[in-house]
């Protein structure tokens, strides 16, 4: 009966990932809003 830790740490892993994809994009469209602006 262990399935539940199994999901839970599936959902963990895409959380990071997503969090990290969100970071990266944002990084990315201040580094081209700046490089617009300059």
């Amino acid at each position: 009966m262990h399935d539940y830790m199994i999901v839970f740490w599936l959902a963990v892993i895409v959380i990071m990932g997503v969090a990290e994809a969100l970071t990266t994009g944002i990084i990315t469209i201040w580094f081209m809003a700046g490089a617009f602006l300059a």
